[in-house]
Formats: structure tokens, sequence, C-alpha cells
């Protein structure tokens, strides 16, 4: 049986706040309040534009891939919890609108309008800006995230509307900005000691824990026993903490999905890894149930509900000792190919040391960006797609160009791309972050190497010295 959200609930400290009446609420999170905004707004925009209701809602989280979209419209916005949000709807609504597009309603033009400026009202953000990018009844072929992606539709007498989103989390949010969010939110909030610990056992610790991953909305990982000694990798979002009878319980927002349909059952042990700068917290626990969270009318998300655990484990969440940058530090990749073109070539295809010595070669970088973090082994880099020309491949042969602040000449190291996600850009600018391992086998990176180290060091020799037997 779902669980009944509301009863035994007993708060947890930062995350709540009374009413009038005294009764306890939680407080919604960024996520829950982003998914409200969408359907709330669509509602009122049908209402205002054609004197449509809405009968239904359902929410659907998207799985990775492209889709087919028939879109309205797009609207971009800056300054707030969204990028993007498409608009779209089937044959029998787009007819009803065209066949009642008139000078009063402003026709579709009017509709996504009227959405775009209730959008911006609803929005849980300080002054939010937005714009109608494209209007047009058309079909968009649109790449999802995963977990992040949702698709809302709205069901009326006359037809379906669709809304699509990709909602991140208040890290993802905050961290396109800079560093600092993750490393104060963890200041003023985990357990004093927590980056040098190896576990922790005490109960309000552990709850600390628990609020910390609450208020950030990281992604939490989850193995998942489906039967046969099999598991299935999820994703999940912590939502809520609360009290059931006697235990203290999580709720997770996460779709379980299995080609065979298979569940996991209560009582089921539940494997969970939570990744926060260079550390990593995992924990064993047991499942409660299945369950959904109410949104907005009839639209809900699945949830799974687990006990909180009493022990969690620390190690390492990266092989090499990393550092977020603490200064502003610009990077310019340029691909390695012997015809000096900007196309990248894979570390498969560049077999002889003369492919690698072009580099030098190329006049213009394929991409600048950011340098966001830096370890022993490799970096993390937020691109300006707007530089971009050529699209960025796994395991591509790069050059890797840093301008250190202190160093009157720039420092090149080569490395191999291992991973490309979207990731939020500021303001207006559209990003990717870039996951760049260096070439640790090739004699021409001995010094840049040996200077990023000795970097590391100077910046972080206090922290180190305490957790020396974590970096390895």
């Amino acid at each position: 049986m779902p669980i009944v959200w509301k009863e035994n609930i007993k708060p947890a400290e930062g995350i709540c706040r009374a009413t009038s009446t005294g009764i306890v609420q939680w407080e919604d999170s960024m996520l829950t309040k982003t998914l409200k905004m969408l359907i709330v707004t669509g509602k009122r925009a049908l209402k205002a534009s054609y004197g449509l209701s809405v009968v239904t809602e359902t929410i659907t989280q998207m799985n990775y891939g492209k889709l087919e979209f028939p879109s309205l419209g797009v609207l971009g916005f800056t300054r707030a919890p969204l990028q993007q949000i498409y608009i779209g709807c089937d044959d029998n609504l787009r007819v009803h609108l065209e066949n009642n597009a008139s000078q009063s309603n402003g026709g579709v033009e009017g509709f996504v309008g009227r959405y775009l400026n209730s959008s911006l009202k609803e929005m849980s953000s300080r002054n939010p800006r937005g714009m109608v990018e494209s209007f047009g009844a058309k079909t968009l072929s649109l790449q999802s995230r995963g977990m992040r992606s949702y698709g809302i539709c709205l069901q009326t007498e006359k037809g379906q509307l669709f809304l699509m989103a990709e909602v991140p989390s208040l890290a993802e949010l905050e961290g396109a900005k800079g560093p600092e969010f993750m490393a104060t939110m963890a200041a003023s909030n985990l357990p004093r000691g927590w980056a040098s610990a190896e576990e922790i056992k005490s109960s309000g610790a552990i709850e600390k824990l628990m609020i910390f991953l609450r208020k950030t909305e990281v992604d939490v990982h989850v193995e998942v026993p489906v039967g046969d000694a099999m598991c299935t990798i999820n994703s999940g979002i912590l939502l809520e903490i609360f009290k059931l009878g006697k235990n203290r319980a999580i709720r997770l927002r996460m779709d379980i999905s299995d080609p065979e349909g298979k569940l996991p059952n209560e009582g089921d042990e539940i494997q969970i890894r939570v990744g926060v700068q260079d550390r990593a917290f995992s924990f064993t626990t047991n499942m409660l149930s299945l369950g959904t969270s109410l949104i907005e009318g009839s639209a809900t998300i699945n949830c799974l509900n687990l006990l909180v655990p009493t022990v969690v484990k620390l190690d390492q969440n990266r092989s090499a000792f990393r550092i977020d940058a603490p200064e502003k530090i610009p990077v310019e990749i340029k691909w390695i190919d012997s015809n000096s073109s900007q196309t990248p070539i894979s570390s498969e295809e560049a077999d002889s040391t003369d492919e690698l010595e072009m580099v030098e070669e190329l006049e213009n970088p394929a991409f600048r960006g950011q340098l966001m973090d830096l370890s022993f082994s490799g970096v993390k880099i937020i691109a300006d797609l707007t530089s971009l020309t050529s699209p960025v491949l796994g395991d591509s042969l790069v050059a890797c160009r840093l301008f250190f602040p202190d160093e009157q000449e720039s420092l090149t190291v080569k490395g191999i791309v291992r991973w490309v996600n979207n990731s939020l850009g500021a303001k207006d600018n559209p990003q990717d972050a870039i996951g760049l391992e260096f070439l640790e086998g090739d004699e021409s990176n001995r010094t840049g190497l040996e200077y990023i180290r000795q970097y590391i060091l100077r910046k972080q020799r206090m922290v180190l010295a305490k957790r020396i037997h974590v970096a390895g």
C-alpha cells in the first residue's frame, strides 16, 4: 500500500514551515515548485485564451534520447530555474486553436505570450526574464536528459496541451554561477569534520546529511534489486524526510525502470551512493514501499520510500585528489588532427606521434571555456558553445591550454575527452560540461602535469595533509 505522506510526519529542521492554523507543512522543493508552475500556467493560458478547462493533468519523466515534439512555441529564460519551455499540442487541440483564433485572443502567438507572462509571475526566482524564441506549428527533434526531463500533458475537452522542460537541481542551478555554492552548503549543513571521516554513525549527523541532500537536490544513485540476484541502477532526488510510525524515513523521487517490469519488495536492501565534491557518501537501507507524490490537480510523480540509514560510509569520489577552481582560469581546446582541421579525432585513430605533435600548428582553438575543477588526473571544463566550431566527441584527443593568473605564459597539456554533458549556463551563455583525462604516458605532458600537481598542493596543502590517506 502507498504511504499516506501527511500521517505521523515529524518535520526536519530547515525544510518546513508553520501555517496560521498551527499545522506544519513541507516547503516545496525547487523541483516540485517548477513542475507545479508549469501546470498552473498552462491552465491559466488555456482559460484566458480560449476558455478551455483542464480535465486531467499527468507528468512523465522522460528517458535519455531523442523525441519528436509537436511544437507551438519555445520559450527561453534567464535568471530562472529553467532555460527553456517547449509548448505543443495534439492535432485536435491544434485545429481548435486555429479555428478559434481571433483578434482578442491573438491566436497561437497570443496563447504562447500569455503562457510566458504567467510563467514569469509564478517562477520561484528573483527577477526572472523570458522571451519567445520561436512560434509555429511544427515538429521538433528534441534531446532529453533523462531524470531531469519532464513532459506534462494537460487534457482538455478539445485536445491535449503538451509541455516539456529540463528541470535542474538547485546545486546545478547555483553551480553554473561558480563553485562556491556546494562548498557553502556543505560547510553550513553537513556535520563538522565530514570531509576527513571514514563513516558516520551519529543519528544527528546522518539527519544533517539527509537535510543537505534535500536542500541541494543532488543526484542520488540507487541500486534497486529486481530478483534473481539482479539489480537496476537508477537516479533519484530526495524530496522529504519524515517519520513513519517509529521509523525515520526518506522519500526519493524516482521512476524504477526494468525491461521485464520487475519491482523491488518491501524490506529489500537498497544501496545508495551520492557524490559531494571529491567525496562520496554510500549506505545500505531498506525499502518501505513504492508511492506517489501529488504535484497539482491529478498530476503525481513516482517515489520510493526508504528507511533513514544507521551508518553512512565515505570514500573518494574521484581516483585523484580534486579541487574546485579557486580563481578564474580560462581554457582553450584544440583538436589533435594531422590535417590541421577543426574535426576532432579519436584516440583510436591517432596512432602516431606525428599526429600528437601537430597540435602546435593549429592557429585557432576549437572552443574556449572556463575551468570548473582540477585534479592530478583531469579537469572539468564549462565550454562556451558560442565559440564551438564542431561537435565534441567522446574519446577525442585534444590539447588543453590553461591560462593560470600567476603565470605569464599559458600551459598546454594533452588529454582525452571522457564525457560531455549538458550544463546550465550563466545568463545568456549556453554551456556544456566536458570531462578531460590527461595523457599520463605522454612525455610532452610531464612539465604541465607536474605544474598542475604543485598548483593543487599549493592551494590545498592544509586540506590534503588531513586527508592524504584518501587521496592515495
